[in-house]
C-alpha cells in the first residue's frame, strides 16, 4: 500500500474504529458493492497500477533470461478459471455470475496481468488455455458446464494474448483434457461406485478414498475439434497439451493433425476476410513465398473453392492436392474432413483472395 501511495500520490483513508483494515482497504480498491459489482473509486488506478508492477517484474525476469540465452522468450501459461464447487467453493454459482459479469480480460487484470502490456514484448508471452467442456459431469445446477462451454469457444483469450507482428500476429496456446485428480466428483462422473473400499493393506481405518486420476477423449476426429478451432481462431505457432491419455500412445488422427502443422513455418499470418465458420483460412509471406493453411472446425466435411491471382499453389505435406480439383488456373477446390487442418505454399505475390464454402 505504501509503494501505491507514493508512485501514485494517492492516499487511501484509515479504516473506522472497529472495521476491519483489510475490508476497508478492498472496498476503496476494488468494489464497494460486490453483489452488484460497482467498483470503488480508486478501482481503474489500483488495477493499472497492480499490472504494471506484475508486468515489470516479469519484463526483469525475461532480461535475466535473454542475457544468459539471447532470443528464449519467457512464457505464462494461463488457466481457465475453476468454478468447481468443492475444490474451490469460492467460485460456485456467484463466482460464475462475476465472471460473466467482468468477461475474461478484466478478470485477468483483476489478477494483476494486462495482455495489452504484453503484446509489444517479444521475450515475453501470454498463453491461454483450454480444455474440452466438461460434458460427462454429475455438478449440480449445470452452470459449471456452461461456462466452461462459454470458455471453451471464446476468441477474446487467444486474440488479446497473440501478438501482432507486421501485417499478421503470432499466438500460442495450451490445451488439457478437463481430467478428475482424487476428486470425489470424478467418481460419479465415471459413473462408478468405487468412492470407498474396505481397508487396504492392513490399514487400520474402516474405509479409505481411492486416490485415482481419469480422462475422457473424444473418440476418432473429434479429438481434434479444440485444436481445430483455435488455429481457426489465431495463428498459433506454438501448441502444447498434457494429459493422462497420452500414457496410451499418441492418436493417430492427431498425428496427420501435427504434420500439416509442423509444415507450417512460425511466420506472421492474417485470416482471410470473411472466413473463419466453418473453414478459416490464415495466410502470411517470406521474401520468396507465400503459405497459407486451412481449417475446418465443424464436425461435418465441407468442401471449399479457393481463388489466387495466379497458379503455383502446392501442399506442404504432398506433391500433389489430394482431396483437391483445380479449376482452372487461378481457383481449386478442396474437401476438408472433420477438424482438418491443411497447409499450403504459392508463388510470392499471388496470395489467396477468395475462400467460398460449398
Amino acid at each position: 500500500m505504501a509503494q501505491f501511495e507514493r508512485d501514485t500520490g494517492l492516499r487511501l483513508a484509515a479504516a473506522p474504529a472497529g472495521k476491519n483494515v483489510f475490508e476497508h482497504r478492498f472496498e476503496q480498491l476494488a468494489y464497494r458493492n460486490r453483489g452488484t459489482f460497482e467498483t470503488a473509486a480508486l478501482y481503474d488506478r489500483w488495477v493499472a497500477w497492480r499490472c504494471e508492477q506484475v508486468h515489470a517484474f516479469h519484463r526483469r525476469l525475461a532480461a535475466i533470461l535473454a542475457a544468459t540465452r539471447p532470443g528464449l522468450t519467457l512464457s505464462l501459461q494461463l488457466d481457465t478459471p475453476s468454478f468447481d464447487e468443492i475444490l474451490c467453493p469460492v467460485w460456485s454459482a456467484e463466482g460464475v455470475r462475476e465472471f460473466r459479469h467482468k468477461g475474461w480480460t478484466r478478470w485477468l487484470r483483476e489478477a494483476g496481468l494486462d495482455p495489452a502490456l504484453y503484446r509489444g514484448d517479444q521475450n515475453l508471452l501470454l498463453v491461454p488455455s483450454r480444455t474440452f467442456p466438461p460434458e460427462p459431469s454429475s455438478l449440480p445446477a449445470g452452470y459449471p458446464s456452461d461456462v466452461y462451454r462459454e470458455l471453451y469457444a471464446a476468441r477474446e483469450p487467444v486474440e488479446a494474448c497473440a501478438k501482432p507482428v507486421d501485417a499478421g500476429i503470432l499466438g500460442a496456446m495450451h490445451f488439457d483434457a478437463a481430467s478428475w485428480e482424487s476428486h470425489p466428483l470424478s467418481i460419479r462422473a465415471a459413473c462408478l461406485d468405487l468412492h470407498r473400499l474396505p481397508p487396504l493393506g492392513g490399514t487400520p481405518d474402516a474405509q479409505q478414498q481411492i486416490v485415482w486420476a481419469g480422462v475422457l477423449q473424444p473418440a476418432g476426429r473429434r479429438i481434434l475439434a479444440r485444436f481445430a478451432a483455435a488455429m481457426a481462431d489465431a495463428n498459433l505457432v506454438c501448441l502444447t497439451d498434457g494429459n493422462h491419455s497420452y500414457d496410451q500412445g499418441q492418436p493417430r488422427a492427431w498425428r496427420e493433425f501435427l504434420a500439416e502443422y509442423h509444415a507450417l513455418p512460425a511466420i506472421p499470418m492474417q485470416r482471410l476476410e470473411g472466413s473463419g465458420d466453418p473453414v478459416a483460412l490464415w495466410w502470411g509471406q517470406t521474401e520468396e513465398e507465400i503459405f497459407f493453411y486451412l481449417v475446418n472446425r465443424g464436425s461435418h466435411q465441407v468442401v471449399v473453392e479457393v481463388q489466387t491471382p495466379g497458379g503455383g499453389v502446392t501442399r506442404l505435406t504432398q506433391p500433389s492436392l489430394p482431396g483437391a480439383s483445380k479449376l482452372g488456373r487461378y481457383r481449386f477446390r478442396q474437401t476438408l474432413e472433420p477438424h482438418q487442418l491443411a497447409a499450403f505454399r504459392c508463388h510470392a505475390g499471388q496470395r489467396p483472395w477468395s475462400l467460398r464454402t460449398e
